[in-house]
């Protein structure tokens, strides 16, 4: 089995610019447990709610005044969707 048969095409993305208000606002309406961050349309980093909760305890502010360069993790690390779902897990595990 490959990647491309169990990966998801709609992704949820915020810009770099974004307060973590919006991500929130955004990952809620979509209901999904993370968003792609991109600085120009390029992808620099993820937003998970692990990472929300994170920042959020941490900044100890309303998301509204924390950018989600505070919250994200970088860099991100891609697969490409013709990879085989095993090698996938590997890395991940990595």
């Amino acid at each position: 089995m490959r990647v491309r048969e169990l990966m998801s095409t709609d992704l949820v993305t915020v810009p770099a610019t974004a307060d973590m208000q919006t991500v929130a606002e955004r990952m809620l309406y979509n209901q999904v447990g993370s968003a792609i961050v991109t600085d120009d349309g390029t992808p620099c980093g993820i937003v998970t709610e692990t990472d929300a909760l994170t920042v959020g305890y941490a900044a100890d502010k309303p998301f509204s005044e924390v950018s989600v360069v505070a919250a994200m993790s970088n860099p991100l690390t891609t697969i490409q969707p013709t990879v085989s779902i095993r090698e996938a897990t590997d890395r991940m595990i990595d």
